[in-house]
């Protein structure tokens, strides 16, 4: 775990677990640790067991979530719409939405859609320079000749 600071009080992987039992966030996580979120997702993808820990982490920190809903469920001063908000928003809650499509339209020109995509990426890309180059080597071609 290279990228990851060591925590002196307890045992990093325990600290961990702690948070994420009390409701914690990646953020809170990644902070305890010492890391930006941008090494702690990076440490995600390079270690699997560090990823299998965080996905554990993960639904412990929902699990507490949850269980204020269910031990608050008759308590009128608990803020539910609170509680909601956070759980759609770090737990991906969702209302139910049936949905239905009111148009027929099975036309969509695929070259049209592929020009949009190819002006979008060049866009970003330009907008995202210097960060973006190895991005803008893979996606230099976008937009050119097709092998169709």
């Amino acid at each position: 775990m290279s990228n990851i600071g060591m925590m002196e009080e307890k045992n990093w992987s325990e600290k961990i677990i702690d948070l994420y039992t009390e409701g914690g966030s990646d953020s809170e996580v990644a902070a305890s640790l010492r890391v930006t979120l941008k090494a702690f997702y990076k440490n995600m993808d390079d270690n699997k067991a560090f990823r299998e820990l965080i996905e554990f982490g993960r639904t412990l920190s929902q699990c507490w979530w949850e269980s204020q809903f269910r031990k608050n469920i008759v308590n009128k001063n608990i803020n539910a719409t609170l509680l909601t908000f956070y759980m759609k928003n770090k737990h991906g809650w969702a209302d139910k939405v049936d949905s239905t499509s009111t148009t027929d339209n099975t036309n969509t020109n695929l070259d049209d859609l592929r020009a949009t995509a190819a002006r979008e990426v060049a866009k970003f890309i330009k907008q995202a320079q210097p960060e973006l180059t190895d991005a803008q080597a893979v996606f230099a071609d976008i937009g050119g000749k097709s092998e169709h």
